[in-house]
């Protein structure tokens, strides 16, 4: 396949009238502002796209060597044409697949030693150090990695900056910390966990050691903390939050959104885009320099072709209940708007307890 600069399209290609994600692969051409697509995230795996021009970078391979093949086909590329793997932490749901992608392509893998140490891989073609805070340059852009609370060897963030701006990346994160805040303060999106909303947590089904473990600073972010950064910490150039890492037992999407949504109203900033991530889709592509009004369309799903999803209009029939703009559910019949405000469409979620990710031994109890 002929190597082509990947995520061209950004929000203006696919939000087209009437065209959908019809032919989005072969839309995906060379440029040379940064693109970032979540090919799907949750505790059942997680893996990120990055893409300047024509280098290809996966921040996290913790869904399976085949799964992450099957995702990146859906956006028009394939597992040879990734330049670098960064791996975030050691739990198997970020690095379910980075082995045998990195040894099947001869892909270098980026970690802290810490990380590889915990991780316990071996036999990677290349491996280079993560040194938090130094800066690397890779496939032209500039990582930042810095440490952020959670329960695992040195687990990192990323700062990375690009020509047209700067994407803050934390998933899995205990607690925002002074050091997040300040870097993540002049980007032009932010990727950040809303793992959990607090009510759903405290009446979990899951054990009481569980859930305090989730809901402490070295465990995940919760709806609630993500709100209180925006209304606190929000950058001005903010104009996109792509929410990561949702649990499926102790989180709800439209909650994410909303609880994200009313932060964004509470301090003025309707120009601020928000994108909820899945565990069993392709989120759409987030490009620095391309923007159209928010909520223009839904998820691909992860086992739909793109060429095959069909265009999601301005308002759209699904489950029960009515919303409102933005707001939710509020009556009997079932109407989810997609425009300015759009609340995303529901989808029926799976069970929480999908098999969980091993690595090098590592187990990892859902989230």
């Amino acid at each position: 396949m002929e190597r082509r600069g990947l995520l061209e399209v950004g929000w203006a290609a696919i939000g087209a009238a009437g065209d959908g994600f019809s032919g989005l692969a072969a839309r995906w051409q060379g440029g040379t502002a940064i693109r970032l697509t979540v090919l799907g995230s949750g505790s059942a795996g997680n893996a990120t796209l990055v893409a300047n021009g024509d280098a290809r970078v996966l921040i996290d391979a913790g869904l399976s060597y085949r799964e992450v093949a099957r995702r990146l086909a859906l956006v028009g590329t394939e597992p040879a044409a990734i330049d670098a793997i960064m791996i975030t932490h050691a739990h198997g749901d970020h690095t379910r697949g980075a082995r045998l992608l990195a040894r099947r392509h001869a892909v270098p893998v980026y970690s802290t030693a810490a990380v590889r140490d915990e991780w316990g891989v071996s036999g990677l073609p290349t491996w280079r150090e993560l040194a938090p805070p130094r800066p690397l340059d890779v496939c032209g852009l500039r990582f930042v990695p810095f440490t952020i609370p959670h329960d695992a060897s040195q687990t990192v963030a990323f700062r990375i900056e690009a020509p047209a701006g700067a994407v803050g990346f934390a998933t899995d994160i205990g607690a925002v910390t002074p050091e997040l805040i300040e870097r993540f303060a002049d980007c032009r999106v932010l990727v950040i966990e809303s793992n959990h909303a607090d009510e759903l947590l405290r009446m979990s089904p899951y054990d009481a050691a569980t859930r305090a473990r989730i809901a402490s600073d070295t465990g995940h972010l919760s709806n609630e903390s993500v709100a209180e950064f925006i209304r606190r910490h929000l950058g001005p150039s903010v104009r996109c939050i792509v929410l990561m890492h949702l649990s499926r037992v102790n989180n709800v999407p439209e909650i994410a959104e909303l609880t994200c949504r009313d932060a964004l109203a509470a301090c003025g900033r309707t120009d601020v885009r928000v994108v909820v991530t899945r565990q069993d889709r392709v989120a759409p592509t987030v490009a620095l320099d391309a923007w159209t009004p928010p909520g223009q369309h839904d998820a691909v799903p992860a086992g739909r072709p793109a060429d095959e999803a069909r265009d999601v209009s301005m308002f759209e029939v699904c489950e029960r209940g009515t919303t409102q703009p933005g707001r939710g559910t509020t009556g009997t019949e079932a109407v989810v708007p997609q425009g300015a405000h759009g609340a995303p469409r529901r989808t029926r979620r799976g069970a929480e307890g999908a098999p969980l990710a091993t690595a090098g031994g590592l187990g990892r109890s859902p989230i």
